[in-house]
């Protein structure tokens, strides 16, 4: 008799483990979820993500996703996804002004070059890189305003 008190012991403790992973891979499953809900949302209203993450959290509580966390900490989960969707758009905005510095850099480093190495002058080098004067003295002041 002690010995099946034992394995029952066991079983109880086993079935909870499976009980807490299940939970687990359930609660991971819900917040993907939730993040593609988001996804879509802020696809959809671009730069207007409070509104989408709004949107998201009211869909997952009516499709019964995380409905009592989302319920209980909106305002949280509001401020948080926010915020990574905002970084997430200032990341864009600081690759994008980095690779216009590297186009902006190269042309102006190549007409620069081609003055100093032929003695030919703006107009010319401009002519021989394929840029206009205008895109020259852009890419020039878009430089000088990183300094």
């Amino acid at each position: 008799m002690v010995g099946q008190h034992a394995d029952v012991g066991i079983g109880k403790r086993k079935m909870r483990e499976f009980d807490m992973r299940l939970f687990a891979k359930k609660v991971v499953v819900y917040h993907i979820i939730f993040c593609r809900v988001c996804l879509s949302r802020t696809s959809m209203l671009r730069f207007y993500y409070h509104h989408a993450v709004l949107e998201a959290i009211s869909e997952c509580v009516k499709r019964n996703v995380l409905k009592e966390y989302l319920s209980d900490h909106e305002s949280e989960v509001l401020d948080i996804m926010t915020t990574l969707f905002d970084q997430e758009s200032l990341t864009k905005q600081m690759m994008n002004r980095q690779y216009r510095m590297g186009d902006a850099r190269r042309l102006v480093n190549d007409v620069e070059n081609i003055m100093s190495h032929y003695g030919v002058s703006l107009a010319e080098a401009c002519d021989v890189t394929r840029c206009s004067v205008e895109e020259y003295y852009r890419a020039k002041n878009l430089l000088n305003s990183e300094m």
